[in-house]
């Protein structure tokens, strides 16, 4: 159990740490509502380039100093996703970090993969360890749930493990994902789901737009406002109020 001077802390600190944080909508929500955040990207230069340990150390120590109250994390995708193995797969769940014999670039998306799988457990840690919440965003179907580095979280009781469909939050298409989560308050909006069958949305009414190779990356980083929203929220309201300790 965290201390309490530790959530007192956590209270006076209005910052949220955005990691793969691409377009920034989580960041986006948490300034409207709540403070300030920090989007960590490689898109915004060398020095957020997750690929290397010194930037990951550097960012860790940042964690553990409490200059963030909240973190969210939402691993690039790119080779983990079913929906990105439309050209062959690079995974399975008996070779999550890998299918034998890849050559190519499907070989360097897959190394490039587990880097990013490693920098993310090591991120996880750094606000796990300090007590504060931090959520994990990535596909329901992928391949980053399965990676070793990460499996010590699928049995932690701490760890709720959401699904949600992004089109109960606005969005023409269903994208079914996963959150991992240690956040213990608002969770319930995080785990919408779509009640249609035959490809209708259970909310428009409408067909389901279906994404499939480049237009499900360039859909990957985006969220719609209210599921951004709902996450920023959970976030915000697990780092005001820490959990009620079990008996």
């Amino acid at each position: 159990m965290t201390a309490p001077g530790k959530f007192d802390q956590l209270r006076s600190t209005r910052r949220l740490l955005d990691v793969f944080g691409g377009k920034g909508g989580v960041s986006k929500s948490w300034r409207r509502r709540h403070g300030t955040a920090l989007n960590v990207d490689i898109t915004f230069g060398s020095h957020y380039d997750l690929r290397v340990k010194a930037n990951v150390n550097r960012l860790c120590s940042r964690i553990r100093k409490k200059e963030f109250s909240a973190v969210c994390i939402a691993t690039a995708c790119t080779s983990f996703s079913l929906a990105q193995n439309w050209n062959g797969k690079h995974r399975s769940l008996e070779q999550p970090l890998g299918l034998p014999g890849l050559t190519g670039k499907k070989l360097d998306s897959v190394r490039l993969g587990n880097a990013l799988a490693r920098a993310t457990a090591k991120v996880i840690a750094a606000p796990d360890a300090a007590g504060i919440p931090w959520l994990l965003e990535n596909p329901s179907a992928s391949y980053l749930w399965w990676q070793p580095c990460l499996q010590k979280y699928r049995d932690d009781q701490r760890v709720h493990r959401l699904c949600l469909d992004q089109c109960q939050y606005g969005t023409k298409y269903r994208k079914r994902t996963g959150l991992w989560t240690t956040a213990h308050r608002g969770v319930e909006e995080l785990s919408k789901r779509c009640g249609g069958r035959g490809g209708i949305c259970s909310r428009t009414g409408c067909k389901h737009i279906e994404l499939t190779g480049d237009s499900f990356v360039r859909r990957a980083s985006e969220y719609p406002t209210p599921m951004a929203d709902s996450i920023a929220h959970c976030l915000w309201s697990s780092r005001a109020h820490p959990p009620i300790p079990e008996k």
